[in-house]
């Protein structure tokens, strides 16, 4: 009504109550738009109440009414409330992997989290593969600014664009297993929350298959002491024929990436494959056979290859009800002596996936809000590895100032690891439990006895593990990746797939007490050994 003013509307609301313009454009503005034509409405004239109090709905509709009945006002009604979106719920507690091992089989993830740079922080992991889905909700806080490593001028291609799983749900189901935001109070978490996240296409537009290619692209974008997934399996040809899925590394180029990333200081986990092969098999003519076992007929000498330096992952069972018992290798696991170490290989929880746990009921079309409880195989057994790996990194780099050698790396996850269950003829390796890992590597970081017993973590003389005689010339070992050259010098120890220094792991005792050989080395590299500490951290 003309000539009524908001103080004469607002004397005849109830306490608590104001009015403010319900349009926020200036007056004079509102004023001129509405006078464009003769026939348009005056905006000035319409109000919002705002309560300064909250009231119950009811108290609204009462005050809607009244309002209402006021000589001079045309209308008063109360908007339509749209309900909040749909949040998706906390799903975090069918992640077993992510806890302590005596619990609930798990790598004891989270303890490591409360070490600095135990969440992975200073690491980049690159996933080599494809089909990520880098808009996530639970993973945008990593990938929001990332791109997509290829060669200049080529572009990524999703070999399965027409599968809404294959298109965005693999890469989605890795990344989220490594580095799904921990503190967003939705979804899952990942392993490594506080490290880098880097994706490298191994099928490109121009390139078609690029695998190796993608390693070292990954290798120069990168830095010593990060981590390289090779999540894809590859056809093992062994005597000239296919006899299953195997590693990545079956591929001739692969293979010598996978050398030069490691070489240049990167740790590069594989996937062992899904073709359940053996691969110590005769047929194989030692490609991976680490106990020199039996070669096939028609093997050739030059098929036998050195240890490439990558940790191997099988797929064990997870343990969780209705799934594959713990650490059992499950059926379709490529073993054998070459493969290190095992991941959960059924009912991995993580993000992506054919939203069978969980998808937006606002939108369940919208795969940036999928979840699964069913991500399988060696390619969800391979990132909880490759966390592993990274959150130790990530501790040696905040407490040492520099990464771990990668064999250094894949030999306390060994070392430390859960046992296999079941036939451990079929090896996948050891579970990682980071528990103890970053109790071998504080431990053995002490330079004096008295820092070592004052840690709660560190025991004097009292396990194994920590007993380690590790001269200098140990690095000069961990270069030889075969057998041969590693015992060709007469310095170097082949053990459990590591070259490792004549000294290490000896007693003070016997490290003193060892023999000097033809060419007087060996006393003299051992003797001249500094012992001080318990943990056996030696210098020549």
């Amino acid at each position: 009504m003309p000539g009524i003013d908001e103080k004469t509307i607002e004397q005849n609301l109830p306490p608590g109550q104001k009015i403010e313009p319900l349009f926020t454009l200036p007056k004079d503005v509102l004023e001129k738009l509405s006078s464009a034509k003769s026939d348009l409405p005056d905006l000035t004239r319409w109000f919002k109440i705002i309560n300064i109090a909250p009231k119950p709905s009811s108290d609204m509709f009462i005050l809607s009414n009244n309002i209402q009945a006021l000589s001079f006002v045309e209308e008063a009604y109360i908007p339509d409330l749209q309900p909040p979106p749909a949040l998706t719920p906390d799903l975090r507690k069918g992640q077993t992997y992510l806890d302590p091992q005596k619990l609930f089989n798990g790598i004891d993830a989270e303890y490591s989290h409360k070490f600095t740079g135990g969440d992975g922080a200073g690491v980049t992991i690159y996933d080599i593969e494809y089909a990520w889905d880098l808009n996530h909700e639970d993973l945008i806080s990593k990938t929001r600014d990332i791109t997509i490593l290829v060669s200049p001028g080529d572009a990524p291609v999703n070999p399965w664009p027409d599968d809404p799983y294959l298109a965005v749900g693999h890469g989605t189901g890795v990344l989220g297993e490594l580095v799904a935001d921990n503190k967003n109070e939705i979804g899952v978490s990942g392993i490594s929350p506080g490290a880098d996240i880097g994706v490298a296409a191994e099928y490109t537009r121009n390139r078609g298959t690029d695998r190796a290619n993608a390693i070292m692209l990954a290798v120069n974008d990168g830095k010593p002491g990060d981590v390289i997934l090779l999540e894809m399996q590859s056809g093992v040809f062994c005597e000239g024929g296919e006899i299953g899925l195997g590693p990545a590394e079956d591929k001739l180029d692969v293979y010598d990436a996978t050398r030069v990333a490691v070489g240049n200081g990167r740790v590069v986990v594989a996937a062992a494959g899904n073709g359940a092969v053996n691969l110590d098999s005769a047929k194989c003519c030692r490609k991976y056979d680490r106990t020199n076992g039996p070669v096939g007929p028609n093997c050739r000498v030059e098929e036998a290859r050195e240890d490439s330096g990558a940790i191997m992952v099988g797929a064990g069972g997870s343990g969780r009800n209705g799934c594959f018992s713990a650490r059992e290798r499950i059926w379709s696991s490529s073993f054998g002596s070459r493969v290190d170490l095992q991941g959960f290989g059924s009912c991995v929880r993580t993000t992506g996936g054919g939203w069978d746990l969980h998808r937006d009921p606002d939108g369940p079309e919208n795969i940036s809000k999928w979840y699964t409880d069913f991500f399988s195989g060696t390619s969800s057994a391979s990132p909880i590895v490759a966390g592993a790996a990274a959150n130790l990194q990530g501790i040696a780099m905040a407490k040492f100032g520099k990464p771990l050698n990668p064999l250094e790396v894949r030999r306390i996850l060994v070392e430390t690891g859960t046992k296999q269950t079941g036939d451990s003829a079929e090896n996948i390796g050891p579970l990682p439990n980071l528990r103890q890992a970053i109790r071998q590597v504080i431990c053995t970081s002490f330079a004096k006895k008295s820092k070592c017993i004052k840690h709660k973590a560190c025991a004097y003389n009292l396990d194994e593990r920590l007993n380690r005689c590790i001269p200098k010339g140990e690095d000069k070992c961990s270069q030889h990746h075969s057998k041969f050259k590693c015992t060709r010098g007469g310095f170097c120890n082949y053990r459990g797939g590591v070259c490792v220094h004549k000294c290490s792991g000896l007693s003070k005792k016997d490290c003193k007490n060892m023999k000097t050989d033809k060419k007087g080395i060996q006393k003299k590299i051992c003797s001249n050994m500094k012992y001080d500490n318990p943990c056996w951290k030696c210098n020549s």
